[in-house]
């Protein structure tokens, strides 16, 4: 299926219900994915750490920060150009999109 965006731009004409439909899907599936890699992997150490500290009966909350801190750190180096570069494509779309409404309205 071709997306509503790339139709926009080879000028087929679509009906705009669809697209504001399929276009704000593509913006919550973008939002999920961007910001549930660092939320998945934070939530990953912390519980292996929370495993750890019942395992060895250490109570100190701030011994999960670090690690925490580490981790996402390491994401956004990993993830972070890969994120960026998603949302200003999926931004640019929309602006690109602008003058398709204001043709249809």
């Amino acid at each position: 299926m071709v997306s509503p965006l790339a139709r926009i731009s080879d000028g087929i004409s679509v009906n705009t219900a669809f697209l504001e439909q399929e276009l704000l899907m593509q913006g919550v599936v973008l939002a999920l994915v961007v910001s549930g890699i660092p939320l998945l992997a934070s939530s990953l150490v912390g519980l292996i750490l929370s495993v750890l500290q019942a395992a060895t009966q250490i109570q100190d909350h701030t011994l999960t920060f670090v690690p925490k801190l580490v981790v996402l750190i390491v994401i956004f180096v990993l993830f972070g150009p890969w994120m960026v570069r998603e949302v200003v494509t999926y931004f640019t779309a929309m602006l690109n999109a602008i003058p398709y409404y204001a043709t249809v309205v």
